[in-house]
């Protein structure tokens, strides 16, 4: 135990001694908060947010003309009228568009029943507007397809109204589909997760291989066994990775508060608590994990380059699971999701994910972490298996097959 500890002691410090490591744990949550804090210091008091600087354009628009060449259009309700002006032709409202009377016009082409194609002039961009007059003529074709029948209008435009009922109140799906951020949030905090843990693998397999190249391994097995110098690294990369993602995730809440304050999205941006309160276990887990992973494949593998060649195979999992991202986000109760959630090599990921997009039953939140903890025991203990001092001293080509054996069964297999 006295070695284990020397060992972490040495690791430990070296980490977050580095000065990339200081660098990514201040500047990466520094960085975002002083562009939020500066968009707030420079912003006008008065300044309109998002959602009234589009109402105050859209209200200031000019009505807008329409040249029927199909004679479909006979009635112009009241709703319309102000909004949309009829012409005889189209040289007329090129005239008011080009003084300014207008600020654009409709061409509704003769075939128009059999087409369907409608032209629109206008002198210049304006997207909003646009949208929003182009709603009112589409309904206006509406009305008048119906012969300016206000009943059949009314029923046409009284879509049919679905009110959705759960058997399974725990498991339902009450987000807002029209909210941007039901999609953004889980895409990154789903991102996030990856990177955390991918990043942090990858530098236990960096760390290995290196100290194998420059011969800084050969001075640790002189004063320490290999299975102390696997649980001393472990453990202090552990550490090390669980400070940063502490930091970075109360910095992810505190900057989705700020937005909301500063920037007046068009949405509230919300990141739930269990997110945080699960997601660092399932992160611990997760690198401990991988990174045993990398910390076996960094003893066998002869150098650094042919280190990165299969790293890919062992991070295979996580990138399957990353690329099948829109079908948990969009099905979080499926089949497909459910056994990523549970899955040890995917759960790490997904589980964070599916607890932003809504609430996930206990007990498939203690189930795949019981999994996940009986698959970081094996793996741990094949990958200390890895580490003897023939594998970290030796230069030998990697094995795909007896890295899988000896992780799998031990020794004995590595013989083979």
């Amino acid at each position: 135990m006295r070695k284990i500890w020397r060992v972490f002691k040495y690791e430990f410090m070296s980490v977050v001694s580095r000065r990339s490591f200081i660098l990514g744990l201040i500047l990466v949550p520094l960085l975002p908060t002083i562009i939020i804090g500066l968009v707030s210091l420079l912003k006008p008091k008065d300044s309109p947010d998002l959602v009234k600087t589009i109402v105050k354009e859209v209200s200031t628009t000019k009505p807008y003309g329409v040249v029927d060449e199909s004679g479909l259009i006979n009635d112009y309700p009241n709703w319309a009228m102000g909004q949309l002006i009829p012409f005889e032709d189209e040289s007329s409202a090129r005239q008011e568009t080009q003084a300014g009377n207008l600020d654009g016009f409709y061409v509704v082409s003769a075939d128009y029943l059999e087409t369907g194609d409608v032209l629109l002039v206008k002198p210049e961009v304006s997207m909003v507007a646009e949208m929003a007059y182009n709603a009112t003529f589409e309904e206006l074709i509406r009305y008048n397809l119906v012969n300016g029948n206000d009943e059949l209008y009314a029923k046409l435009v009284n879509h049919v109204k679905v009110t959705t009922e759960y058997l399974d109140i725990e498991q339902a799906d009450t987000r807002d589909q029209k909210d941007p951020s039901t999609f953004m949030v889980p895409f990154f905090i789903s991102f996030f997760f990856y990177m955390l843990v991918i990043i942090n693998s990858s530098l236990m397999l960096d760390s290995v291989t290196k100290e194998k190249e420059n011969r800084t391994m050969e001075i640790l097995l002189s004063s320490a066994e290999p299975v102390d110098i696997f649980g001393g690294k472990i453990l202090a990369r552990g550490l090390a990775s669980l400070l940063q993602t502490v930091v970075w995730l109360a910095t992810i809440l505190l900057l989705a508060k700020l937005s909301n304050l500063t920037l007046h999205l068009p949405f509230k941006l919300e990141i739930p608590t269990a997110v945080f309160t699960w997601g660092i276990p399932y992160f611990l887990l997760g690198f401990l994990l991988y990174g045993s992973l990398m910390a076996g494949l960094g003893a066998m593998v002869p150098n650094t380059r042919e280190g990165g060649q299969f790293s890919l195979i062992m991070n295979m999992p996580l990138i399957l699971a990353y690329l099948a991202l829109s079908e948990f986000v969009t099905n979080p109760n499926s089949a497909v999701t459910l056994f990523l959630s549970l899955f040890p090599l995917t759960s790490t990921i997904v589980m964070p994910t599916r607890l932003v997009i809504g609430a996930v039953p206990i007990w498939q939140l203690i189930v795949a972490l019981l999994l996940l903890v009986l698959a970081v025991w094996l793996v741990v203990r094949g990958a200390a298996n890895l580490f003897s001092s023939q594998n970290l001293l030796s230069g030998q080509k990697f094995n795909l097959k007896t890295f899988f054996s000896t992780l799998l069964f031990g020794k004995k297999s590595q013989k083979a």
